[in-house]
């Protein structure tokens, strides 16, 4: 009984959070972008009050027109249009933060509840760096939120000595580097938005540690390379439940395979939901079609977008399937060497990136083989890995064209996942040392070095423009704002000293 107010109020918070986050989204650090604009507007308006209050005369057309009106100069008038910018900015600045503590509050909270089951959480790969990123921005709002209502304190000392005063103008120079400071400290944070009123909530925020070199379980490792450790797991509890309701005869790991590759072709539009429904069946009893269609957590929408991730981090890999789905459709799978190789890497770097490549040998004698990676443009730049393939099944792969979905493992599906299976699937990150053209040359050898395949791969390594322009504005904030309090500092001893 008594968990039961405990539970109402949790579903609550997250009732309260999921509205702030939508808000948050659409209006304020996403979406329009009013924590951007906003403060952006508000140091336009100082500059331009700055130059009126220090000029000899306002304008005609507003000493002839308006003020006779208003009975307001225009400096105050200025004065006050960016009082209130940058009381909205506060404002919603502090939403943001009250949302922040919210989404804080209940990803901790069902970290320390999974740890009540014996998941621990917070000791997984990349927990640490997600704690950080949530802390951070924590404080950077915080910081920004105090350095604003200070510079709304000066403003109304401007407000209340006038514009002209030289006391007002000192207040005005003051509030406008401390409004510069806090846009910097807002900037600060990572950028990253992050929720718990979601199951994808941490995937923006969760930057990938570590990946294996070399995949077994190539769907599913690609998946929990890229799910941040919380959903990661909840997808451990929930493929450990549904493979138990597997049919006969049926191994766990080709089932799991051939599950996750389904989703991944219902997410790609190459699989219609009809012969996506048959094709489970032909993995799962009844009970487990009804698990998995009816789970709350890995709903659609949620394989989707762990898919989408997953494609950012790894586009090379997905687009090496989508060519190989199409040449089994097609009938066009072909082998060189007695080897069945495929090689992809991101036409477009930006920071690191991977280089996949898919082994198959097709001789009926195990064979061993050297993959060899070289290139001047990125770390490492010369990497050797020695791979044992086991003998080849050419026959059963390599024929006539299939159907995406049929009867049995003759189609698509069922041939990809057994390709991935019998193969070899390798994933290296790359480094780039330079910015533009760059070059990747593999080669596949044999023990003695000779030369089996080789395959020099073109891309293009472009620098991050949106973290170099966040860096940029957040040092030039820093300093103008720290040299603006410092200037206004020693203005008011100077002016305190002539008295």
């Amino acid at each position: 009984m008594e968990d039961q107010p405990k539970e109402g109020m949790t579903d609550r918070l997250r009732q309260v959070e999921q509205v702030l986050y939508g808000l948050d989204q659409q209006l304020l650090t996403g979406g329009l972008r009013l924590t951007l604009v906003l403060p952006a507007f508000a140091l336009f308006l100082a500059f331009i009050g700055w130059s009126v209050a220090t000029s000899a005369e306002a304008p005609a057309w507003w000493t002839d027109g308006i003020e006779p009106t208003l009975k307001v100069s225009l400096g105050w008038t200025l004065v006050a249009i960016q009082f209130t910018m940058v009381l909205t900015f506060t404002l919603m600045l502090l939403v943001h933060r009250i949302r922040l503590g919210l989404s804080v509050h209940g990803i901790e909270s069902e970290v320390a509840e999974l740890g009540g089951q014996h998941r621990w959480v917070a000791s997984s790969h990349g927990y640490d760096h997600i704690e950080e990123v949530m802390h951070r921005s924590v404080r950077a709002t915080t910081s920004a939120i105090v350095l604003l209502i200070l510079s709304l304190i000066l403003l109304l000392v401007e407000l209340a000595r006038g514009p002209a005063d030289p006391a007002g103008q000192i207040a005005h120079l003051a509030a406008s580097s401390f409004l510069l400071l806090a846009f910097g400290e807002h900037l600060s944070r990572s950028g990253r938005l992050f929720t718990s009123s979601t199951e994808t909530g941490l995937l923006e925020a969760y930057d990938p540690p570590i990946h294996p070199s070399t995949l077994h379980a190539v769907f599913e490792e690609i998946l929990l390379t890229v799910m941040d450790p919380l959903l990661r797991a909840k997808y451990e509890h929930f493929m450990g439940e549904l493979i138990e309701h597997r049919k006969p005869k049926i191994e766990a790991l080709p089932a799991k395979e051939k599950l996750l590759a389904l989703q991944w072709m219902r997410c790609d539009g190459q699989i219609l939901t009809p012969a996506l429904s048959s094709e489970i069946e032909e993995v799962l009893e009844e009970e487990g079609v009804r698990f998995l269609k009816e789970h709350p957590v890995f709903t659609p929408d949620v394989w989707t977008q762990l898919f989408t991730k997953a494609s950012e981090v790894a586009p090379a890999f997905f687009r090496l399937m989508r060519r190989t789905t199409e040449r089994i459709r097609m009938g066009n799978l072909r082998g060189r060497q007695d080897l069945l190789v495929d090689v992809d890497m991101a036409n477009i770097v930006d920071g690191s990136t991977g280089l996949f490549m898919y082994i198959r040998n097709l001789d009926a004698t195990p064979r061993t083989v050297v993959l060899r990676m070289q290139s001047p443009d990125f770390r490492p730049n010369d990497l050797a890995l020695t791979f044992h393939l086991p003998a080849g099944e050419g026959e059963s792969l390599l024929g006539s064209a299939l159907p995406v979905s049929g009867e049995g493992d003759q189609d698509v599906i069922g041939s990809l996942v057994r390709l991935l299976q019998l193969g070899t699937t390798s994933w290296q990150s790359l480094i780039p040392n330079r910015d533009g053209e760059a070059t990747v040359t593999v080669r596949l050898e044999n023990e003695d070095g000779d030369l089996l395949l080789g395959q020099q791969i073109n891309t293009r390594v472009r620098s991050g423009t949106k973290k170099r322009l966040r860096r940029s504005g957040v040092v030039v904030s820093a300093a103008l704002g720290v040299l603006g309090v410092v200037a206004s500092v020693i203005l008011q001893v100077n002016r305190l000293l002539s008295l």
